[in-house]
């Protein structure tokens, strides 16, 4: 009897001891996955596939207010921009919710040929209590032949979403696809540092959730076009670079960078769904020489294009794939030519390198049209540099009523 309870206690402290270990493992892939809803191919009737399903219209979850529908007449650059919905009136979709979150919405937009002429149309998007695009075209001003895509973060909590189209007078309302789907939680947190060039930083009022973020700029540092998990697009970062001279990319990592939080890690730490290995894997440096002496005159610079007088969020990525240790480079971030911070010497940030991390401000534009950030090394580093791996910009969109 004695021996019979030894062996079921034995049994039960193994069970425990092996539940302990397994629960304190993370596992990615039972964590957050891209919903395949919704990605909806306007104005045709079938599906098509570019990296996730566009399903053809109706859709049961998704409908649509009186509208027509546009073939194209001529070669296309995806079989995507094939179709299009057009509104002749205030027109909307309308899209069943069923997660509160924040949420990513992207609008395309291709004026192919066609008898509407959907190049001279004009018109307002809104949703919820923001408007996001006005005395709008559809066009892309720097590629005719491009479609161009216009992206949205945004909190959703109602059970449904509608978006609102409204033709100016005497023209129409187009969109070729539509994306709307829940990101991971803590892909973009409420509280912000909000960046002033006179009085640092402060907590951003308000926060971010009770906004609109409007994608501007998202770029690989001293890296290449890629793609990631949420299907962004990132490219490089030379057009945006200042003083070229003072900067050169580092070679690429020679591995695989390793995420070290799961999905839902509210930061500094990145996780998968933060930005792709390929820009945590390359970077830009400053080129010093040996006769460099003043560290303080071989910072870099980037000058991104942004609205005068307006809220952005900026996110900088940063990886140390080359020091063998922590404590060897550290360096100070700049914005406006206001000292922000010191990078890469933060406890909150994993030993474990090569450690992707970022940081995030909101920063308020000057009337100079351009935010500027800058990287400066610090003479007292044991290995004097700075670099950057990633820069995302976005424009933050305030309620209407606000």
């Amino acid at each position: 009897m004695l021996f019979s309870f030894y062996m079921a206690t034995l049994q039960l402290l193994k069970a425990a001891i092996f539940f302990l270990l397994f629960s304190s493992l993370h596992f990615p892939s039972l964590g957050y996955n891209v919903p395949d809803k919704y990605f909806i191919n306007c104005g045709s009737d079938k599906s098509v596939t570019i990296d996730k399903v566009y399903v053809g219209e109706p859709n049961p979850e998704a409908s649509f207010s009186s509208s027509e529908t546009e073939r194209n007449q001529s070669s296309v650059p995806s079989p995507l921009y094939q179709t299009a919905r057009i509104f002749r009136s205030e027109s909307w979709y309308k899209f069943n919710i069923d997660l509160k979150g924040t949420y990513l919405l992207r609008l395309h937009f291709f004026p192919f040929s066609s008898p509407s002429n959907l190049s001279s149309a004009r018109f307002n998007v809104s949703v919820l209590r923001f408007c996001l695009l006005q005395n709008f075209n559809g066009t892309n001003d720097t590629n005719n032949n491009s479609a161009l895509v216009k992206e949205f973060f945004m909190e959703i909590s109602a059970p449904t979403f509608k978006i609102t189209f409204r033709p100016l007078e005497s023209s129409f309302a187009f969109v070729n696809a539509i994306e709307l789907f829940v990101l991971p939680l803590h892909l973009i947190s409420d509280k912000v540092s909000f960046f002033k060039p006179i009085g640092g930083t402060s907590i951003y009022s308000g926060g971010l959730y009770s906004r609109v973020l409007e994608t501007k700029h998202r770029l690989n540092v001293g890296g290449q076009p890629t793609k990631d998990l949420l299907l962004r697009n990132w490219i490089p970062d030379d057009i945006y670079l200042m003083y070229t001279e003072n900067a050169k990319n580092r070679s690429p990592y020679n591995g695989e960078i390793g995420y070290h939080v799961d999905d839902d890690s509210d930061g500094p730490n990145a996780a998968r769904y933060t930005a792709p290995t390929e820009v945590y894997g390359t970077a830009k440096e400053t080129n010093l020489s040996a006769n460099d002496t003043d560290f303080g005159l071989v910072n870099i610079t980037w000058a991104l294009p942004v609205d005068n007088k307006t809220d952005h969020f900026l996110r900088l990525h940063f990886c140390d794939y080359l020091s063998s240790q922590g404590g060897l480079t550290y360096f100070e971030l700049s914005i406006y030519d206001a000292h922000v911070m010191q990078v890469n010497n933060d406890g909150n940030v994993s030993n474990e390198l090569p450690a992707p991390h970022y940081y995030d401000f909101v920063v308020n534009s000057d009337d100079s049209g351009h935010i500027k950030v800058s990287l400066t090394p610090n003479e007292t580093a044991l290995n004097p540099s700075a670099f950057l791996n990633g820069i995302e910009l976005m424009k933050v969109i305030k309620s209407s009523n606000s």
